[in-house]
């Protein structure tokens, strides 16, 4: 997770969405920045921050979902972090 509190700081992201013939599957890559300014001391965010993720998801079946995520966060100032999620969706 980058920084979302907007306490002197500004970004974006970009992702891409790539969907299967049939929308039975899902893959998703997405990039972001944040950049700080001003005075450190009366911010949250310690600096700069980058990260990258993707995401896969497929249709298992009609109430059935997989999905995967994973992302990593360059953070400055501050240790990097990392993250990864699989889950089972059931749908009522």
């Amino acid at each position: 997770l980058l920084d979302d509190s907007a306490n002197d700081t500004y970004g974006g992201a970009f992702g891409i969405d790539l969907l299967g013939r049939q929308f039975d599957r899902q893959l998703i890559l997405e990039a972001a920045v944040l950049h700080a300014f001003d005075d450190p001391t009366s911010r949250i965010a310690p600096g700069d921050q980058y990260a990258a993720g993707v995401r896969y998801q497929r249709k298992l079946n009609n109430a059935l979902i997989l999905r995967a995520d994973a992302m990593h966060g360059w953070l400055e100032n501050s240790e990097d972090v990392d993250g990864v999620r699989v889950e089972l969706r059931h749908k009522f």
